[in-house]
């Protein structure tokens, strides 16, 4: 070691401390646990001397807030910053320090906690960079808390439809999670990852999604296009255990294009709202 340690920290050898720097040919482990008050980016240089020359390296450090920071709330399937919440919908929160590691004591006050407008929040989902939570019936200010602090505001509009269609990779783009004829199979490509069935005109497909108004008639709340035609709305209904998501069922109408890559889209009746688009693979059966 060439210089004094980072305040807080210690150089190991076996069993216990020794002070720095290192007496020659000793090897041991640097530890350092950084107190709240040294949240920043620090540049190291290590360095050992031997009769053979010496060497040193640098390295730099970057020590994080364990206080929740909010980057954005989105919509949890679209992942859309403008059409995030309706009533009962998912959404999700982005940031850093969203879920802190609770101590082995089970004491609440070591929770990482989510409030909507000064309430608990539903949660369904969480880690240290992303909450997925249910939306309430009203314009909304979302915090995170732990027992480190509070998180800066985050403050969504919630709308009367705020459609999203869940995708495979969790990206708001690309395959669709979208089921063949009340089957667990997608409606893609056949692929080793994932179980995959391309549709056919005239299959029941099932459209995995969040924000359609509750309580209401398939036909009076969507719209749905697939390949750009309009396709017979069937039902929509909750998904059971899994509060917020809804199943949308349409019919692949007979003159759909086909393809590895056909876009489906579906349309609030409620609003002006759209749903992300997303494609499922569709084939010509004779």
């Amino acid at each position: 070691m060439e210089a004094s340690l980072l305040a807080g920290a210690s150089f190991t050898v076996g069993n216990g401390p020794t002070s720095t720097p290192a007496k020659a040919g000793v090897s041991g482990v640097i530890q350092w646990v950084p107190a709240a008050n040294q949240v920043g980016t620090y540049s190291v240089k290590l360095g050992a001397q031997s009769a053979a020359g010496t060497t040193s390296q640098k390295v730099t450090i970057k020590v994080a807030s364990q206080v929740p920071q909010i980057n954005a709330v989105m919509n949890a399937a679209s992942l859309s910053t403008q059409q995030v919440c309706s009533p009962g919908s998912l959404a999700i929160i982005q940031g850093t320090a969203l879920q802190i590691p609770s101590a082995s004591s089970g004491d609440p006050a070591d929770q990482t906690n989510v409030t909507v407008n000064g309430d608990a929040a539903e949660v369904t989902d969480a880690s240290a960079t992303q909450i997925t939570f249910r939306c309430p019936n009203q314009k909304l200010t979302v915090l995170v808390s732990n027992r480190f602090g509070v998180s800066n505001a985050a403050k969504v509009t919630v709308q009367d439809a705020a459609p999203g269609i869940f995708t495979l990779d969790s990206s708001g783009t690309g395959q669709g999670v979208i089921l063949v004829n009340g089957t667990s199979n997608v409606a893609a490509l056949p692929d080793p990852d994932f179980a995959g069935q391309m549709a056919a005109p005239g299959d029941a497909l099932t459209i995995l999604m969040t924000g359609l108004p509750e309580g209401l008639p398939a036909t009076s709340v969507a719209q749905v296009t697939i390949g750009q035609i309009a396709a017979e709305v069937l039902s929509v209904a909750d998904v059971s255990k899994s509060p917020g998501v809804q199943m949308l069922t349409v019919l692949v109408p007979q003159s759909v294009p086909v393809g590895d890559s056909i876009p489906v889209q579906v349309f609030s009746l409620t609003s002006n709202a759209k749903s992300n688009p997303v494609t499922i693979a569709i084939e010509q059966v004779n």
